[in-house]
């Protein structure tokens, strides 16, 4: 009688497609999990440097204060963290080089001076964590 149970246990294919759900249901979630979080994080990443874009912008129209271009990325930058940060920095070039800027160049020109504005952050999602950075440099008149 139990031979019989049991052939008839294997024969039965009622619950097969449940099954099979069960086998494939946690790789589409992870999938999605994943998709949703590589694109959080390309979204993060393009925010912070469309920010830092703007901060470049402001310089080259002809910023009246040139360090406060930190803080036109800040106001630019909506998916910033605690831990996002910032920064400004001014350098001149004699013939490519660096120079000092107060100084003038060897061959009687006026140093070019430049500015680099970056931002970096970090992304820690459910599968990805990287740090995020962006930055530009522009001439500055």
């Amino acid at each position: 009688m139990t031979a019989r149970r049991f052939i008839r246990f294997l024969r039965d294919t009622r619950a097969v497609s449940a099954i099979e759900f069960a086998f494939t249901a946690p790789l589409l979630v992870a999938a999605v999990i994943g998709t949703t979080d590589a694109g959080l994080m390309t979204y993060r990443y393009y925010d912070m440097d469309a920010a830092v874009g703007s901060g470049a912008q402001y310089i080259m129209r002809g910023a009246p204060d040139i360090t406060s271009a930190p803080a036109v990325v800040a106001a630019g930058w909506t998916t910033r963290t605690q831990g996002g940060t910032v920064a400004l920095d001014q350098f001149c070039r004699c013939a490519g080089k660096i120079a000092m800027c107060t100084v003038t160049c060897p061959d009687g020109t006026s140093p070019q001076g430049y500015a680099t504005l970056s931002a970096t952050d970090t992304y820690n999602g459910l599968f990805l964590s990287k740090t995020l950075s962006a930055s530009e440099t522009v001439r500055v008149r």
